[in-house]
């Protein structure tokens, strides 16, 4: 992992935090696309939403550090995030359970 974020570093040292929040933006615009497809038109693109998710990721991860958000606060908030998220389901299963 250590070399994975010496070369975003060094991606972001070349072109710049904007560009790179830029492309982040370019990429989740992608990936929603190749979702969109598949959900809509039925489109059988496993491939290119993978490819198009490993790119998101790759900037988001650029985000993260253009934004100086460690890990521990992203694994904190998903913590509580999820939490949330279980108990709105608990509440869901409740109510559809008749």
């Amino acid at each position: 992992m250590h070399r994975y974020h010496e070369l975003l570093k060094e991606i972001l040292a070349a072109w710049g935090d904007t560009s790179q929040v830029l492309l982040s933006i370019e990429e989740m615009s992608e990936l929603t696309k190749a979702l969109l497809k598949n959900i809509n038109r039925g489109k059988d693109n496993r491939d290119d939403i993978a490819s198009e998710l490993a790119d998101t990721l790759i900037t988001l991860e650029q985000v993260r550090m253009i934004y100086g958000i460690t890990e521990d606060e992203i694994h904190a908030l998903l913590a509580i995030k999820t939490e949330k998220v279980r108990r709105r389901l608990e509440k869901w299963k409740i109510k559809n359970e008749h």
